[in-house]
This record gives C-alpha cells, sequence and structure tokens, in this order.
C-alpha cells in the first residue's frame, strides 16, 4: 500500500528505525519507513457437537494461538476478542498487515467451522468519512 491510509489503515513505524547494512554488504535497500495496517472483523462459527473448548488439550491450544505473541507472528494485533454465549461464535477485532495475513491467522478455525474476515473502521474513521458506506 502507499500513500496515506484509507479506510481502517493507520501507518505504522517499525521498531528498528536504522537503516545500516551489514559490515560485509555492498549494497543495501532500508527498509520503508512505515508500513500500513488495516482494520478487520473476524468471525469464526462452529457447530455445538464440535465446539474445541470441550476438549481442555484443544482449549489450551486455542488460547495460545490467540495470543498477542503468536498473532504478532503475523504483524497482527488482537484489538478485541470474545465468544457469543450459547452461539459458538468467536469475534476478533484485528489490525493486520493484509486480509491475507488475517485468513494465515484464521486458518486453524477453518478446520472446525466457517471462518469470514471483513475489513473494517473504527467508529471514529466512520463518523470522519460520513457514515459506513462512504
Amino acid at each position: 500500500m502507499t500513500g496515506a491510509p484509507t479506510n481502517g489503515e493507520r501507518g505504522v513505524s517499525p521498531s528498528n528505525n536504522s537503516c545500516r547494512p551489514p559490515p560485509t554488504t555492498r549494497s543495501y535497500t532500508c527498509p520503508p519507513l512505515f508500513f500500513f495496517v488495516a482494520l478487520f472483523v473476524a468471525e469464526h462459527e462452529h457447530p455445538a457437537d464440535r465446539c474445541p473448548a470441550r476438549d481442555p488439550q484443544m482449549g489450551a491450544m486455542l488460547l495460545m494461538h490467540l495470543s498477542d505473541a503468536n498473532a504478532e507472528k503475523l504483524g497482527i494485533t488482537i484489538q478485541g476478542k470474545a465468544v457469543a454465549d450459547h452461539l459458538h461464535r468467536l469475534y476478533l477485532i484485528l489490525e493486520a498487515p493484509s486480509e491475507k495475513s488475517v485468513h494465515q491467522f484464521m486458518a486453524p478455525f477453518a478446520q472446525a467451522g466457517s471462518v469470514k474476515v471483513l475489513p473494517a473502521s473504527s467508529c471514529e474513521r466512520v463518523v470522519e468519512r460520513r457514515g459506513c458506506d462512504a
């Protein structure tokens, strides 16, 4: 992505601002100063009889997968996560570099049910652009 952020995107500066080539390298391309992240809502739904939280081992694995440290491996920041009681639906609010990275992160959930990934915007951004569909 280039230019100013759009929709739910925001510019993020990489943690390592230095651009020094390794001592043995003759040519080196500096990383970009900013990359953009976008906001997404991810939804996973599974049948009640296949609820992974019923299995203590599977539940522990899911919690580990949903950890901030694991999400960060794909450049994803988890802004919120919740399960709708009695509906077997998980909702995540994620900042991610791409929709593809969100689908990659959600892949384990697709094995147990459906996964939807929706581009999203903050409430402030929707008001700023004067509407949900603007």
